[in-house]
């Protein structure tokens, strides 16, 4: 209704004695799609033609921004206004000027903004429509054969009207009284200021139509990876307390030792845990001792997977049962601004964090431990950029194996060793900037810079390290996060 021919009609006709003789003073956009005008009175005009939204409305005390503003039309400016006129039965607004005209087709996801001198189009605001033959059948009046009924009422007389702002989905423009049932109205005298605040209503309703619905799909994707991830555990639970402990292996090799010749690849002894023979692989490069611990090593990563997996299947329970809570307590649309603030309140963890800090412009994730500057990596390109132009060669470099998650740099400093506090911090931030963030017992590589490798071949992000360590943390605590963050 904002934009139907009557609404454009009583517009014009309350708009054209308040701005003829104004003078255009700024022509700009600032955001994709839209255009703002400015006059010598300090009011304006913003006019927006994206597929989703489009709009022609007058504004009052516009303030430009000083950043992603670009001035248009630069040859209409300053210029004065002599003329506001509408085409009959068409959405077509025509601004005559002191040289030429600046004429807002306003056609839905098709509207443009000509600027028309000489009986020619010198300039337009949608480049890429080619405007040519509508300008000819405008011209020729063929874009003017429609009638616009208004809700099969009289049209009713601008002096006298009513113009009403109804609440649904979304705030919707009427003039004259609204249809039933609305849950609620606001009427206004003034059509150009009803349609100041239907716009302030609009963007403020749209904004909250794009975080429920983001919320929305956020919690059904995060219960289905709740339950999946348990799934998991418990799989991975089971399975560890069936497997014998590695630790017996262990004991059989060094209690075999003197069997063991140089550079074997097996070891074929009798169980002493459970009876017959038994064939162990080893590995002949190493010893037999090497060959022990290497079982000891893999005898306490089940120990932890027995000790910790029991207390994380029952965290995630609880986050399950929470997120269960949160999806149906989830208020209805449009939801009663109160009842969603109280919603946001009541379950506020199951609400995703966009960053660590809104404001944070710098150009990577900065922390500092110890006295250490640690960079983290944004995205797959930022990872890039850190890696190869802002990482020296002695630098250390973190990443979580065999996962995405961005490229963590600890800066060398000359003459110093990093301490080992400060690489376990480091590889903790690598599971946090991960997909594996809430898992435990994470394996982390850590390699000097000069070990990276990126070919032209690989995508963003992607990287080859020729050498490296691996590290096995638990990701850290939210709190221990933020902390350290600069």
């Amino acid at each position: 209704m904002h934009l139907q021919y009557q609404t454009l009609e009583l517009l014009v006709a309350e708009l054209r004695p308040q701005w003829i003789h104004l003078t255009l003073e700024a022509c700009f956009t600032q955001d994709k799609d839209e255009l703002i005008l400015l006059l010598s009175n300090g009011e304006g005009l913003r006019f927006k033609c994206s597929p989703k939204i489009q709009y022609w409305i007058p504004i009052l005390d516009y303030h430009r921004k000083k950043l992603n503003s670009t001035d248009l039309f630069p040859d209409i400016l300053p210029q004065k206004i002599q003329d506001i006129t509408i085409t009959h039965n068409d959405r077509t607004i025509t601004f005559t000027l002191s040289r030429g005209e600046l004429i807002f087709k306003l056609y839905g996801s098709r509207s443009n903004i000509l600027w028309v001198e000489n009986n020619s189009i010198k300039d337009t605001f949608r480049r890429k429509l080619s405007e040519e033959s509508w300008w000819k059948e405008w011209r020729t009046g063929k874009t003017s054969q429609i009638e616009y009924p208004l809700l099969n009422t009289p049209k009713p007389q601008i002096e006298n009207s009513v113009y009403s702002i109804a609440f649904g989905k979304l705030p919707t423009f009427f003039i004259g009284q609204t249809p039933t049932p609305w849950p609620e109205t606001l009427t206004y005298t003034s059509i150009a200021e009803g349609l100041r605040e239907w716009l302030k209503l609009y963007l403020k309703y749209e904004n909250l139509s794009e975080n429920y619905l983001f919320l929305k799909s956020h919690l059904d994707k995060k219960i289905k990876h709740q339950e999946n991830r348990l799934l998991s555990l418990q799989k991975t639970l089971t399975q560890t307390q069936l497997q014998r402990d590695p630790a017996e292996i262990g004991h059989l090799i060094l209690a075999n030792v003197h069997k063991i010749p140089t550079e074997a690849e097996k070891l074929i002894c009798e169980d002493l845990y459970q009876g017959g023979p038994i064939e162990i692989p080893l590995k002949k490069e190493l010893s037999a001792a090497d060959n022990a611990v290497k079982w000891y090593e893999k005898s306490k990563r089940r120990e932890l997977v027995l000790i910790h997996t029991p207390k994380e299947i029952l965290e995630l329970e609880n986050s399950i049962t929470v997120t269960k809570l949160g999806i149906l307590n989830y208020p209805t649309w449009p939801p009663i601004l109160d009842t969603w603030k109280h919603w946001q309140q009541e379950y506020s963890e199951l609400i995703p964090e966009i960053s660590l800090k809104k404001n944070d412009n710098s150009l990577f994730r900065n922390f500092t431990i110890e006295g250490w500057n640690i960079l983290v990596g944004k995205d797959a390109k930022n990872n890039d950029l850190l890696t190869q132009r802002y990482c020296q060669k002695n630098d250390l470099w973190l990443h979580v194996k065999d996962y995405s998650g961005s490229h963590v740099v600890i800066k060398n400093k000359a003459g110093k060793d990093i301490p080992q506090e400060v690489k376990t911090s480091a590889a903790q931030l690598a599971i946090w900037f991960s997909p594996r963030r809430n898992q435990t017992l994470v394996p982390v590589m850590i390699s000097e810079k000069k070990h990276i490798r990126k070919s032209k071949r690989m995508a963003p992000g992607e990287v080859g390290v020729s050498r490296y360590e691996l590290f096995i943390s638990d990701s850290p605590e939210k709190s221990w996060v933020e902390s350290v963050y600069s």
